[in-house]
This record gives structure tokens, sequence and C-alpha cells, in this order.
């Protein structure tokens, strides 16, 4: 948060952004011309399969960096994550009174509220620790599944 505080720090976040600008537009304009040296080739012989190779190496290339990009321009801070980590934690030590006063009045619900929030706190906690490209996944199956259900 320096950069919005200080005016030493407000100058660089204006250099960074100037360079972020001019690098990306270069970026930009060799993606372009290199387009255009493909389309160039093969109005020269260059068969079309390989033509078409190459544009899709080249759109690999410009998808990847812009989700690159993406993540890192709108990725959570880290304060925040650990924040809502430790709320998550946290949080079910202050509820555990209520359900346990719950379990004991006997409800209508025939008991399972215990039971319940201890295996959605569970299932939650598997979901935020599951490492790997699943387990954002894993979490809206399970979010869709709870909600389904109750």
């Amino acid at each position: 948060c320096r950069h919005r505080v200080t005016s030493a720090g407000m100058a660089l976040k204006t250099k960074v952004q100037g360079l972020k600008g001019y690098y990306m537009d270069q970026f930009t304009r060799s993606l372009h011309r290199t387009t255009r040296t493909i389309e160039s080739l093969k109005t020269r012989g260059m068969p079309g399969n390989e033509a078409a190779r190459l544009n899709q190496y080249l759109w690999l290339t410009q998808s990847r960096f812009e989700k690159l990009r993406r993540v890192k321009e709108y990725r959570t801070p880290q304060a925040v994550r650990s924040f809502a980590r430790v709320y998550i934690l946290i949080l079910p030590v202050f509820y555990a009174p209520y359900y346990v006063y719950l379990a004991g009045e006997g409800n209508s619900a025939g008991g399972t509220g215990l039971p319940f929030a201890v295996t959605l706190s569970v299932l939650t906690s598997a979901v935020r620790t599951t490492p790997g490209p699943r387990a954002n996944h894993l979490a809206l199956t399970l979010t869709t599944t709870l909600t389904l259900t109750f």
C-alpha cells in the first residue's frame, strides 16, 4: 500500500504502469506482426496445414500470456487470502456452542444439526486443502450438491 501513500510510491507506480503499458503494446504488436508474416508465407507457398499449426501455437501463446496477466493483475492479495483462511478455521469455534445447543434440544430435524455442521466443516476443509487443478471443480461440485440437497 506504500504506492498509495507516499509521493515516491505514487511516482514509482506511475512509472511501472507506463512501462507495463509499453511492453504490453510491444507484445501485442509482435503477435500481430507474426500473424501477418504467417499469412505472407502462406501466399508464397507454405502449406496450409503448417500455417494453421503456426497460428494455433500463436493463439496458445497469446491465451496463456493473457491468463498469466489476469492472475497477476486481478489475484486476491495475500493478506486477504490469509485472513480468509484463518477466519474459516476460527469461525466454527464460535458456532460450535449453538450446534451443541441444537443437538441437545432434540430439534425437529432429528438431531442432524451437529453431524451436518461437522460434515460440512470437514468437507470444506478438504476442498480448501486439496491441491491441483481439480480442486476448483471439486469445490463447485460440493457447493452445487449441497445447494441442491438442502
